[in-house]
């Protein structure tokens, strides 16, 4: 293992709080001081707010910016960790199928650099992974200390994402979801996903800016103003197919549970107002 390599998925062990029997002497607390830390210094690292993360990560986060949305957020986590690496300290494989896989570079050394052998398909989850994540991520979860000292990257990181995927799951199930489709964009994008799954999807996808006529409300309901609304309203966009997917690979419980705890350890008076 090269020292980088054995620096990331340190950060990892770190980040998750997970890194094997633990050591009398060893404190959780500070272990998951350091992975908060790690991961809000990998916000630093991507370079400044607007430009595009192509040039920091793998380009496939290369369609939007470094300061937001689930992409910024994972290509942050790529200065972190590999995802083999938080594979390994969990004992679980982070999909059931689907198209990602892992690949190797030309030393044979894995890099867990998720590849998409379909551009149509999408990642089926598997939810031991999912509920393993929220168990050991949510460090100030019953931790008063340990909520504290990662506040402050909560507010700067996660808050907006987390207010904006609630408040889209909050009007889905409004209508019904999971157990029905609401009707609409959703319904449509529900028959595309029903395509991918069959092999016959459109190749040019299906574009997040349907649910424009959904996501232009949420921005008013997250509690605090934005530099730029647009900003706000691309997150609810992926948070609707986010949420749909989820449904689709049988793990909408599992995320919906983790986001909750998280908002509960970290933004409880917004969550209790937004119940």
């Amino acid at each position: 293992m090269t020292p980088r390599a054995a620096r990331s998925l340190l950060l990892f062990l770190l980040l998750f709080g997970c890194g094997g029997p633990r050591e009398a002497e060893r404190d959780p607390n500070r272990d998951g001081l350091l992975a908060w830390q790690g991961l809000d210094q990998g916000f630093e690292r991507i370079g400044p707010p607007g430009e595009q993360v192509v040039a920091y990560c793998d380009p496939r986060f290369a369609t939007w910016f470094v300061d937001f949305g689930v992409r910024g957020l994972a290509c942050a986590a790529t200065f972190a960790g590999s995802a083999s690496g938080l594979e390994r300290v969990s004992g679980l494989t982070m999909y059931r199928f689907g198209p990602h896989r892992v690949r190797a570079d030309q030393a044979g050394v894995d890099q867990s650099r998720f590849a998409l052998t379909d551009p149509a398909g999408f990642g089926h989850y598997n939810p031991a992974f999912v509920r393993w994540l929220a168990d050991h991520f949510i460090v100030g979860e019953g931790n008063a200390a340990a909520r504290a000292a990662t506040q402050s990257i909560y507010d700067r990181r996660l808050r907006r994402l987390a207010r904006v995927y609630w408040v889209v799951y909050s009007d889905m199930a409004a209508d019904g979801f999971p157990d029905i489709t609401p009707a609409g964009e959703l319904e449509s994008y529900e028959a595309y996903l029903d395509a991918v799954e069959r092999g016959h999807a459109d190749p040019e996808g299906f574009s997040v800016m349907a649910f424009m006529p959904l996501s232009e409300g949420v921005v008013q309901r997250i509690g605090f103003a934005v530099e730029n609304p647009y900003e706000a309203i691309y997150e609810a966009n992926t948070a609707y197919g986010f949420w749909m997917r989820r449904r689709a690979d049988g793990t909408v419980g599992e995320f919906y549970d983790g986001l909750r705890r998280l908002l509960a350890t970290y933004d409880v008076r917004w969550l209790s107002d937004a119940e």
